[in-house]
């Protein structure tokens, strides 16, 4: 009897942390991704109900691994994830105890105490080598321009995070980004047909693969060596790989004239990935 009471008290518990979860999440979401701050002063005291202190100035960071769709698409994939997320956790906590994580689609959006650029970027850093040690998986990872909002720093640090793929070590500022900027301006249509109209006839498989070594190419900065160390092949098969996607698309990436055609081309992959995964399946 003893036993089985302490297994329902158990289980009582368990049941109250997730629902406690639960309405700290949707919490985060309304007050990061949606539009809480519109009545500031509710949402203000909702979160001091919670512990969280909305007033406080923070940083925003943008966390994901790359490629995200090899591991989402099983369960095994999706076990590893949750162990990385955790990994993640553990070390932004540790950072500071008034750091806030939230999960959204894959991603970590990490709100960070305020301070200085280099910080933000040497703690974006440690998560990133610490999961590659542990996990020897990459991370990607947007951070904010020290926006005062947010809700805006967020949508900067989601730039960001859109195009740190590209950058050598997987990070990104959003003072960094440029062509990146208009990317919420161009219709998800005209983004799937500018893909067909580069890539044509190429399926969702194929044109990861592509836009994969296109990523590991732009953050190598065009370096064949660094880029063929990357991906574990010999520099003459990925030369010759390049030769193949100049024939298949009429671009040569190494090409500085040809080489924004296909980088576009990366930074429209991310954006629509998941729409494209669905039609064809």
């Amino acid at each position: 009897k003893k036993m089985t009471e302490i297994l329902m008290r158990e289980s009582t518990e368990q049941d109250q942390k997730r629902f406690d979860q639960r309405i700290r999440s949707r919490f985060l979401e309304e007050w990061v991704l949606g539009e809480g701050l519109a009545n500031g002063e509710a949402l203000a005291e909702r979160g001091l109900a919670l512990g969280i202190d909305i007033t406080l100035r923070r940083r925003v960071m943008v966390v994901s691994v790359q490629n995200l769709t090899h591991y989402t698409d099983t369960a095994k994939g999706q076990e590893l994830m949750e162990k990385l997320e955790a990994e993640v956790g553990s070390i932004v906590e540790a950072d500071s105890v008034s750091n806030i994580i939230l999960r959204n689609a894959g991603r970590q959006i990490v709100l960070a105490t305020h301070r200085a650029d280099a910080k933000m970027h040497a703690l974006a850093l440690r998560i990133s080598e610490e999961v590659k040690q542990k996990f020897d998986i990459s991370l990607c990872i947007g951070i904010d321009s020290a926006a005062g909002d947010v809700h805006q720093a967020y949508a900067q640090a989601n730039k960001a995070w859109r195009s740190s793929a590209t950058s050598p070590d997987g990070i990104l500022t959003y003072d960094r980004v440029t062509m990146e900027i208009f990317l919420t301006d161009i219709s998800k249509n005209l983004k799937e047909e500018y893909l067909r109209k580069i890539f044509p006839g190429c399926g969702w498989e194929d044109l990861r693969r592509w836009v994969g070594i296109l990523e590991v190419y732009f953050a190598a900065e065009g370096s064949i060596t660094h880029a063929a160390e990357q991906l574990y092949i010999h520099k003459n098969t990925l030369q010759y790989q390049l030769k193949k996607l100049e024939e298949l698309t009429g671009y040569d990436v190494r090409l500085p004239s040809n080489a924004p055609v296909l980088y576009m081309a990366v930074l429209f992959f991310k954006d629509v990935e998941g729409d494209l995964m669905l039609l064809n399946s």
